[in-house]
Parts: C-alpha cells; structure tokens; sequence
C-alpha cells in the first residue's frame, strides 16, 4: 500500500511532465483515484476568490482526512464551492 505521501509526490511529479497534468484539479482528480484504489478516504475541495483586479480565482485541493494531499497553501483564503467525497474501492 503506497502512502498519500508518495501518492501526492508521485502526481505532483507526472504533472510537470505531461501537458496539461499541471493544474490543481488535474492532479486532485488524479491523486482522488489513486487514494481510493489504495483504500484512503478522500474529500476534494474546490474553491474561489476574487484575485488581482477582481478576477475570480479557482483552486482545488485534495484532503485524506485532515491532511492536505495536493494543493495546500493559504487554503482559508478560498470560498468552498463543492466538496466531493471519494468513494472506496
């Protein structure tokens, strides 16, 4: 069984290899499945703000109970739009 460590590790790295596998929801969705088929819940958060100039910003991050998997940061500043829970496998 792989560690939500190395899970997170191993999508953070396909993600600077292959187009378009760089964005923050590419790699949630990617980390979400790979964390079910190894038997880890899962929570996927999206989220928005207004940025520069009043631009609406979007981010998606990846939770395994309460540690955050891919997309950490200054998570507080987002508004949560939906969170989607992960079945297991």
């Amino acid at each position: 069984r792989s560690s939500t460590e190395g899970i997170a590790q191993a999508v953070e790295v396909a993600g600077r290899h292959l187009p378009g596998a760089g964005t923050c929801l590419t790699q949630a969705l990617a980390a979400e499945v790979l964390l079910r088929r190894q038997g880890y819940p899962s929570l996927l958060h999206i989220g928005v703000l207004r940025g520069e100039e009043g631009r609406l910003e979007a981010h998606a991050w990846l939770k395994s109970g309460d540690k955050v998997v891919i997309g950490g940061g200054e998570l507080e500043r987002y508004t949560p739009l939906a969170l989607l829970e992960g079945e297991k496998q």
